[in-house]
């Protein structure tokens, strides 16, 4: 019967143990409370789903649901973590536009500016490029003809 209650339930054992720093969860005063108290705990004792907690000499209890534990980074699947980084990292480079070659770009600023030609008089803007992503095409606009009454 327990068995089929704690499946029901998703009943699960927590993965607290003493030594580790967790989250307190902190009661919601308005929409921008985050669910947990963003300064780590240091849990010291643990007696079934009691979790005693210490931060700057303040001592919590509560209940082990209450907490989140934070992984420690020198666990033994941080060297992963590090290359989904890298990979990352290099997704994102790939992914760059190369820079425009005509004339008017202002790399810095990463947009047209406004260029006057020393043969005429009035000022011409280039326009910005749309951005580019490989595999979608841009973006084009159709207008519909106007209704005549």
């Amino acid at each position: 019967m327990k068995k089929y209650v704690d499946n029901r339930r998703h009943a699960k054992h927590h993965s607290i143990e003493e030594g580790d720093k967790a989250l307190v969860r902190q009661p919601k005063v308005n929409k921008y409370t985050t669910n947990f108290d963003p300064n780590p705990y240091n849990v010291i004792a643990i007696k079934g789903t009691q979790v005693t907690a210490v931060r700057d000499g303040k001592t919590l209890v509560r209940n082990a649901s209450m907490f989140k534990r934070i992984p420690n980074p020198t666990e033994e699947n941080s060297g992963e973590v590090a290359q989904e980084e890298e990979g990352d990292q290099a997704a994102t480079n790939s992914n760059t536009p190369p820079s425009p070659p005509w004339k008017g770009w202002d790399s810095e600023l990463g947009k047209a500016r406004r260029s006057v030609d020393p043969e005429s008089e009035d000022t011409q803007a280039t326009p910005a490029p749309a951005p580019s992503v490989p595999g979608i095409p841009p973006f084009t606009m159709q207008l519909r003809p106007r209704r005549q009454n």
